[in-house]
């Protein structure tokens, strides 16, 4: 067959000439819907050694340790499955050394005896966009291959493991979740999670509740992505969603401290580095945010919010200021000791520790965590 007749029937259909591709261990992987449509034209994802996807260890005794992981896997000696144990991952273009990833890992180890797995995909995870949001679905299996040894030989309790992910992490972490369930993993915080490519399509290929037993999501930078150049989910998709300043726009994140412009008629106004904060500054603050929630006695409340009726303005969304155990919820290791689920949002400063602290709202919610 002429090969512009393929293309076209490719184009056409939606789908793949091939099936799939299979990896040592790591399985196959199909590129049929929904993994493949007009509108999401995701080739497969690439090999492990193509991704080069690495596990470092650390808790309060080990700083980063390398685990080997192929041929064989290989964990330190001072994993202890009696303490609790989290994966953390970054998302498009990054890596296990930015400062948001050092510090999350610290706060988390400031916080809470653990085992703490930084999974790096940085090779995997560069170019051109579309590849790196395939590659999710290798570096999920490579961590999907470590959990499965750790319950098998190390006896770990995935009722006792927290997912963390930035951007495509979240969705990363997402399809890890989906692989346990029975029982299943505990929690997923999902930190800005991706929104090209992932928001309205099916639950099969992105975050969703049912993933793990309690899923949290961080929104930052949640704006269309065309034209406002949004990189986050804009919907709550977990069991609760924390949309902080709104969800859309983060405070000194542009030079004025706001939004530059409000509208597809303003774009002209845009200058190189107005451009490069819209596009990275507002999403990269949801693990910020998260490390100062986790390591700073402040606590980040959050009240009622609803995420639909919001406009594109930060200082615009409104609340429910009233704060009970059914109404207010709060960012940090404790979210689901709290009883109340739904879409929330807060206010920060623009510095770390970023916490603007509500008397009132502590106070009332002292009881509950007592």
């Amino acid at each position: 067959m002429d090969y512009k007749i393929q293309l076209c029937l490719l184009i056409w259909t939606g789908s793949v000439i091939a099936d799939q591709v299979c990896y040592e261990e790591l399985g196959c992987f199909d590129n049929n819907y929904p993994w493949y449509t007009f509108f999401r034209p995701y080739p497969f994802p690439m090999s492990k050694e193509d991704v080069n996807t690495t596990f470092f260890f650390s808790n309060r005794n080990v700083n980063k340790s390398l685990v080997q992981t192929w041929p064989s896997i290989k964990i330190p000696s001072e994993f202890d499955s009696r303490k609790p144990t989290y994966f953390i991952t970054h998302g498009y273009s990054s890596d296990s050394n930015t400062a948001w990833f050092k510090n999350l890992t610290e706060a988390i180890l400031f916080t809470a005896d653990s085992n703490v797995f930084a999974v790096d995909w940085a090779k995997g995870s560069s170019g051109f966009y579309f590849t790196a949001a395939a590659n999710t679905r290798t570096v999920s299996a490579e961590i999907i291959r470590i959990i499965r040894y750790l319950k098998k030989n190390r006896a770990l309790d995935v009722r006792n493991l927290h997912l963390l992910g930035h951007s495509l992490g979240s969705h990363i972490m997402s399809y890890v979740g989906k692989n346990f369930t029975d029982p299943k993993i505990y929690r997923i915080t999902a930190l800005d999670p991706a929104q090209p490519g992932f928001q309205g399509r099916n639950s099969m290929i992105r975050l969703n509740k049912t993933d793990a037993n309690f899923i949290d999501v961080i929104h930052t930078d949640g704006r269309p992505f065309l034209p406002l150049l949004g990189l986050g989910m804009t919907v709550g998709v977990g069991d609760v969603d924390l949309f902080v300043n709104g969800g859309k726009w983060q405070p000194n994140c542009l030079l004025d401290g706001e939004p530059f412009y409000k509208s597809f008629f303003e774009i002209p106004k845009i200058t190189v580095t107005i451009l490069y904060n819209l596009a990275t500054c507002s999403h990269t603050r949801a693990p910020r945010y998260m490390a100062a929630a986790i390591k700073e006695p402040c606590h980040m409340w959050a009240y009622r919010y609803n995420a639909q009726t919001a406009s594109l303005r930060w200082t615009d969304f409104v609340i429910d200021d009233s704060c009970d155990a059914e109404s207010c919820s709060k960012m940090g290791l404790d979210t689901p000791q709290l009883p109340a689920r739904g879409n929330f949002a807060f206010e920060t400063s623009g510095t770390y520790p970023f916490c603007k602290f509500d008397p009132e709202a502590n106070n009332q919610m002292k009881r509950i965590l007592v």
